[in-house]
């Protein structure tokens, strides 16, 4: 199985990237690395992650306040949101009916 990334989870994954690799050099590539592994688990194992809403799951990025939220579609891991765990808890549903 694999992963894709929705248009704007691809962003927030970027953005992220940004903020932590500003914050302290080498940061944002341990984020990236470990959303990274988080995803390659979810392609394993696709019922691994807690459901947040019917058919969408969540993982959390280990060591980082993010989750990775995720549907599988026809044989494929659909990365909706890397969200901060802090933000509003659905924001990203509407990406989910694209």
């Amino acid at each position: 199985m694999k992963y894709v990334f929705h248009s704007d989870a691809a962003k927030e994954l970027d953005e992220s990237f940004h903020y932590y690799e500003n914050e302290y050099a080498g940061r944002g590539y341990r984020f990236v690395r470990k959303v990274e592994e988080c995803a390659r688990r979810i392609c394993r194992y696709p019922q691994l992650g807690a459901e947040e809403l019917p058919n969408i799951r969540r993982m959390v990025v280990d060591r980082f306040p993010y989750k990775i939220i995720y549907m599988l579609h026809n044989a494929e891991i659909i990365i909706l949101a890397i969200a901060h765990s802090h933000r509003m808890p659905v924001y990203w549903k509407k990406r989910a009916e694209k």
